[in-house]
């Protein structure tokens, strides 16, 4: 990032502009902690070729996948967290039965 940054700022100076003026042309580091902008993101894919509707179906069908993922992560987790994995539920009817069969 640093080396694009430097050849952003040679570029100008080869094009005979300062460097403070073509500073805010450089694009700024994010970082991977920051949230995201989905309206960045629409405007991009609308400047790729997409119209706003796609744009925004797009994002939608995105967000709404990443939901159900983190909700099928989180009912499967819980599962195994608090062990009711597989087969767990059917030890609890044979308990009863024994002990009924025996009174």
């Amino acid at each position: 990032k640093a080396s694009s940054r430097a050849r952003g700022l040679a570029a100008a100076a080869a094009a005979g502009d300062s460097a403070e003026s073509s500073e805010p042309n450089v694009s700024r580091a994010r970082s991977l902690l920051s949230a995201p902008n989905p309206f960045r993101t629409a405007r991009m894919l609308q400047e790729s070729g997409y119209s706003s509707w796609q744009a925004y179906g797009v994002l939608a069908l995105l967000y709404l996948g990443v939901f159900v993922v983190e909700l099928l992560v989180l009912y499967f987790g819980a599962r195994m967290w608090l062990g009711q994995g597989a087969g767990a539920g059917d030890d609890d009817g044979d308990i009863g039965e024994e002990i009924h069969e025996e009174f």
